[in-house]
């Protein structure tokens, strides 16, 4: 992990009905520690309790490295890999409600990218489906380089992964 990128987490706990009373009063003390063993640069968590809906916040860090600007509820992070997670159970939803299958190609959905035509939505998520990592581009380590808090669109991305041969058919 380079010095300079941006990490950060981002948790939603909740509580037992015991409510904010009765939860650790060194709970601060215990996520700056755990932030600071973890090498996190910040954390935000949200404490909801289930009897008033009452949410405590707590945070720890700063938004980036070395820098003061300390997170917030409302502070964006990026969600990284576990977004395949999310991308997968509202594929399978799909299917189940009989809206796609993970056995068609992708091709009809992206004709601007004839040498994928073939692959299908299963083998994306499987990730068997042998496209380049777009992340191991020069162009892509430029851009992040240039200005790491850049949004670069999906469109960007998957033109840099087309760009690269496939690792395997």
């Amino acid at each position: 992990m380079k010095a300079t990128r941006l990490f950060t987490g981002l948790i939603l706990l909740f509580l037992s009905p015991l409510g904010f009373a009765d939860a650790p009063q060194n709970f601060q003390d215990f996520l700056n520690q755990w932030r600071v063993q973890n090498q996190i640069t910040s954390v935000v968590i949200g404490v909801e309790d289930l009897k008033s809906h009452q949410i405590q916040t707590y945070q720890s860090g700063s938004l980036l490295v070395n820098t003061s600007q300390a997170p917030t509820m409302k502070s964006l992070y990026g969600v990284g890999s576990i977004s395949k997670t999310f991308v997968s159970a509202t594929l399978l939803q799909l299917q189940e409600e009989g809206k796609i299958n993970l056995d068609n190609p992708i091709g009809p959905y992206f004709p601007e990218y004839p040498r994928w035509k073939s692959i299908t939505i299963r083998q994306l998520l499987n990730m068997s489906a042998g496209i380049y990592n777009f992340t191991e581009s020069p162009e892509f380590e430029k851009l992040e380089s240039s200005n790491p808090k850049t949004r670069i669109p999906p469109k960007t991305l998957i033109d840099m992964a087309y760009a690269h041969p496939d690792y395997f058919a």
